[in-house]
């Protein structure tokens, strides 16, 4: 497999990196379980305890969304698992729909795997989520699957979560206050940066604490997005639904 785009770039500054194996060049059409990468994550913190910072790109809950999740997660019925998942097939909307909570409710299972596993450790730790793009389940006006397509709530209103180890609530209290003040204001991925920076007691000569969740100082900014032709637009310039709400949830 040839992996390109900037996934790789950024994942081959790392000191190591681990792609998981594919068996087509459409890996999105593979029944790919993120479960396969937590024996990873395991034997990196038993490797090297000390200063760590893990990357896990999971496949999440991209379309063919009843290949996201085993079968044991097929909880809601009708779902793709028994009956074929057509994407442009109107009448699919309940399987379509089904075959994406129960891949939902498997990331809320890697995530909380995640959470098990470092905090295992009883190390001075935090473990942030972050999804890349929301999907639109035939919330338009024309009650289409639009994927993420288009720029509107479903697609750029996308989870921001993070969860912190008793030893780091311990040694960073004011962190955590400045967290807990921070929780219900606007935040973007422009925040992301400084705010994991911030999270790690790290500086910088650019460091700005008014971009950090994590700092008294912070801020709320508008947030850009970016179109398929790379074109940015501001998140509040949206109309309907996406302007009239908070800009994450918790």
């Amino acid at each position: 497999i040839i992996w390109q785009g900037t996934i790789t770039l950024h994942a081959k500054t790392a000191d190591v990196v681990y792609f998981c194996r594919t068996y087509s060049p459409i890996f999105e059409l593979e029944d790919i379980f993120d479960e396969r990468l937590l024996p990873k994550l395991d034997s990196v913190i038993h490797a090297d305890r000390q200063n760590c910072f893990i990357v896990l790109h999971t496949m999440g809950n991209h379309w063919s969304y009843s290949r996201r999740f085993p079968a044991r997660f097929d909880l809601f019925k009708p779902s793709g698992k028994t009956h074929p998942e057509k994407a442009y097939d109107m009448t699919d909307q309940e399987i379509i729909s089904n075959s994406y909570d129960n891949s939902i409710l498997y990331a809320d299972y890697i995530i909380d795997s995640v959470i098990r596993i470092v905090k295992k450790q009883e190390a001075l730790s935090y473990v942030t989520f972050l999804s890349d793009h929301g999907e639109g389940l035939f919330d338009n006006q024309h009650g289409e699957l639009q994927f993420h397509r288009e720029a509107n709530y479903e697609t750029l209103h996308v989870p921001f979560f993070l969860w912190t180890s008793d030893s780091y609530r311990q040694h960073y209290p004011g962190k955590m206050q400045a967290i807990t003040n921070n929780k219900t204001k606007k935040t973007g991925f422009d925040n992301v940066f400084y705010t994991l920076l911030d999270l790690a007691n790290i500086g910088f000569a650019g460091m700005d604490e008014t971009k950090s969740i994590a700092a008294p100082a912070f801020r709320e900014s508008d947030q850009k997005y970016y179109d398929a032709l790379g074109r940015s637009s501001q998140y509040s310039d949206l109309s309907g639904p996406a302007s009239q709400v908070s800009y994450r949830r918790w």
